[in-house]
């Protein structure tokens, strides 16, 4: 996605879900099939009344099919885009949104599209939270009105029809744990109409991990540990507070105009106890662990390989597994058959990988019980300083992208339409309660 600014937008083949596995044992799915578990096992509902969503609707009502289409009830419902978020949330929602003036689109997911939007902001009132007043300070001393924010926009008859929904609610939560750190994107509120749910969040307004690396060259050395430094401190923050990751990749890493980068999209992040494992396989191709890839579950280790993957990519623009189809791909995996090292390749910047890649979790760099600090200490960084990255107080190198045109909504002439609030909701009193959580 070329633009101005921040690229939300994946440029790789999108992120996956489950897909059988062949005969040997291996996941052999394709980002083209993007079904969860679940949705293997039972139809997704139509997006249209009636079918499985309307026989569920209807026997949640103690209904039949006709009857519920033929309800005065549900007509009133569908002609005021109403449903029952309840009527407090739902009146809240709607006046929420109308305090947005979308100025673009920023890219496009599984589970949403994002947005820059000027948020209008009450100084000491009710309407935003207060790290939005917070964010706003500057505009408000000129202007006491707006701040600029990336809003995820998520469709909820969507979300039913790819079978999203526990997932988009748990995004949500986890972003709300793990959002308070200086290397990951913060959430700053979030709601709900009846037609959609809204994640909003600070706006990087600079460039991502993708573009740098594959429109302005392989990154230099210094870069790269800054980088993978706070890369790997965000991952630790996520762990600690009990989350696994598993969609690291070049797409997910925002930098923001002053050089430090951030980690967004939480949707394939998932709540493990000690001891659990994760085993819907889902994540980018290049980055799957092989533990994944042979469906045996994974856990926290399977970040570390992605810093591994990463690592190799930032230094080569291209990841350490090559294969002419995903089959090949997740063998070559799976049996460790990564590409050789260039010739200018870092010694230690090659071992550290080579830590990362371990075929066995417990072998991995940072997954024992010294943690990140056996990587801190590796020679890749030796004289370099963990501390100034995590204060902020190393100059890094800014992204050389021209300011937006618009500095306020005033500058927005044509505002974009988003589609999922133009059109009237037919969701079902069943199907609202499934958002309830968000």
């Amino acid at each position: 996605m070329n633009q101005s600014s921040m690229s939300w937008a994946p440029k790789r083949p999108p992120a996956l879900r489950m897909s059988p596995q062949s005969p040997d044992g291996l996941f052999m799915g394709s980002p083209e099939s993007p079904e969860s578990p679940e949705s293997l096992e039972s139809p997704s509902p139509s997006r249209s009344f009636g079918g499985l969503r309307g026989a569920m609707s209807a026997a949640a009502l103690g209904m039949t099919e006709e009857e519920m289409a033929s309800s005065a009830s549900v007509r009133r419902s569908r002609s005021r885009r109403s449903s029952l978020v309840g009527l407090n949330e739902e009146d809240m929602g709607e006046r929420m949104l109308q305090g947005f003036t979308f100025a673009k689109q920023l890219g496009v997911g599984l589970t949403g599209s994002v947005y820059k939007a000027w948020r209008k902001v009450d100084v000491g009132g009710r309407r935003s939270s207060r790290r939005v007043n917070m964010m706003a300070k500057a505009e408000d001393e000129k202007d006491g009105k707006f701040a600029a924010v990336a809003v995820k926009v998520m469709d909820k008859a969507k979300i039913l029809e790819i079978n999203e929904t526990a997932h988009v609610v748990q995004e949500s939560k986890i972003m709300k744990s793990v959002s308070k750190h200086p290397f990951i994107i913060s959430m700053l509120e979030s709601f709900q109409t009846p037609s959609a749910m809204f994640i909003v969040m600070e706006y990087a307004a600079g460039r991502d991990m993708f573009f740098m690396i594959h429109e302005r060259g392989t990154l230099t050395l210094f870069q790269t540990r800054a980088y993978i430094t706070q890369v790997t401190l965000a991952l630790d923050h996520v762990h600690s507070k009990g989350f696994i990751y598993r969609d690291l990749k070049p797409e997910n890493l925002l930098i923001r105009d002053d050089g430090y980068l951030r980690l967004t999209d939480f949707g394939f992040a998932k709540a493990l106890k000690p001891g659990e494992r994760a085993y819907t396989v889902c994540g980018t191709p290049d980055y799957l662990a092989p533990e994944t890839l042979r469906q045996q579950g994974c856990n926290r280790a399977a970040d570390f390989w992605a810093i591994g993957v990463l690592l190799f990519e930032m230094m080569t623009g291209y990841p350490p597994f090559h294969g002419q189809t995903h089959s090949d791909l997740y063998r070559r995996i799976t049996a460790g058959r990564m590409r050789s090292f260039p010739r200018q390749f870092d010694e230690d910047a090659a071992d550290l990988v080579k830590r990362l890649l371990k075929q066995s979790e417990g072998e991995r760099i940072g997954v024992g019980a010294e943690g990140i600090q056996k990587i801190r200490r590796h020679p890749f960084f030796k004289g370099f300083s963990w501390t100034s990255v995590l204060e902020q107080s190393l100059e890094m190198t800014r992204p050389d992208v021209a300011p937006d045109a618009d500095k306020g909504p005033e500058d927005v002439k044509a505002p974009v339409k988003v589609e999922c609030l133009e059109q009237p909701c037919h969701l079902s009193l069943a199907e609202q309660e499934l958002f309830k959580a968000f």
